[in-house]
């Protein structure tokens, strides 16, 4: 298959330097539904034995995970649990009061591919350089411009979501992303984060008391 791809910068490890490389334009999500109606014209299942075939497996693998386990699927790679503080507990110090169980969670999947995963992608792929750009983000307002911007469309709409950040300044949506993490986490801010995931907002942070 044909992917479009285009050179793009980046500082290289040691920040001295910016270097090129290659990234491909993706083509959007390629969803479970997809996935089980074209599998299943290559066996003998149907796109319903086949969702619940990959249910069964990712029920399977949580279990699996959560037990310690790195989970194996030929050809595709290995998956294990990665775990982390759960949201507002202090990192533990070499020094002082130990953190228990309850302040540990699963915070992420880590994912290794298998090399016949990557040989089968790239015996399918025929890369093609297009002269389309990727997006940068917008420097036409500095950082306490954005905030302020943030700060009235929360005090006009009562919350704010990434999207409309990423429209308000004209940010890419990981640049966006970062900014309102970092801005959240800092008291003096006046915003704070409300929720998770897809329904994860800003709001107007709540007065401290003196």
């Amino acid at each position: 298959m044909t992917v479009k791809f285009n050179m793009r910068k980046m500082p290289s490890l040691n920040g001295d330097e910016t270097v090129l490389y290659p990234q491909m334009f993706g083509r959007g999500v390629f969803d479970t539904d997809e996935l089980a109606q074209q599998l299943s014209e290559r066996c003998s299942l149907t796109p319903g034995d086949v969702k619940a075939a990959l249910s069964g497996l990712a029920d399977m693998m949580a279990e699996r995970m959560a037990a310690g386990y790195s989970v194996r699927l030929d050809g595709i790679g290995v998956f294990s649990a990665s775990l982390g503080l759960v949201d507002g507990k202090e990192r533990e110090q070499m020094e002082g009061a130990r953190r228990n169980a309850a302040s540990i969670k699963v915070r992420g999947v880590n994912f290794r591919a298998d090399r016949q995963l990557v040989q089968r992608t790239d015996a399918n792929c025929r890369p093609e350089r297009t002269t389309r750009r990727f997006a940068t983000s917008s420097t036409r307002y500095t950082p306490q411009e954005r905030l302020q911007l943030a700060l009235d469309y929360i005090a006009a709409h009562g919350r704010m979501r990434l999207d409309d950040y990423v429209r308000l300044t004209g940010l890419t949506r990981s640049t966006a992303s970062r900014e309102l993490c970092r801005l959240a986490a800092d008291a003096t801010s006046g915003l704070q984060s409300n929720g998770r995931g897809p329904v994860k907002c800003y709001v107007a942070a709540a007065p401290t008391e003196q």
